[in-house]
């Protein structure tokens, strides 16, 4: 039995392209690229990153200090972020919104 590639398969590029569609605003979105560039590193892996907008305008954005995005940042942002080593707080995300609007218009020209 023959392990490895074939001669046919020899010399041939076989980067894996990895497409990610994130949140600029999201935790969550956030909290998961440095584990997914720590999976890649050293491996023949592209990872492109694409905007992608949880609540495009004009839906009304959540409130910060309104007791949804409060229990969520509480009950799973937080720990996770301090669990991974990585400090977070939770933004001011009405401010957030215009800008994470342009940036994701301007990638996509």
């Amino acid at each position: 039995m023959q392990h490895g590639l074939s001669d046919q398969w020899k010399g041939i590029n076989m980067t894996v392209k990895i497409k990610v569609y994130s949140d600029y605003v999201c935790p969550f979105c956030f909290l998961a690229k440095k584990p997914l560039e720590e999976a890649v590193k050293g491996k023949d892996m592209e990872v492109e990153w694409m905007p992608y907008e949880l609540r495009p305008y004009p839906t009304e954005t959540l409130k910060p200090e309104e007791h949804y995005l409060q229990s969520t940042w509480k009950q799973s942002a937080y720990p996770m972020a301090e669990q991974m080593g990585v400090p977070i707080v939770l933004p001011n995300v009405s401010s957030l919104l215009p800008q994470s609007r342009r940036l994701s218009l301007a990638t996509r020209r």
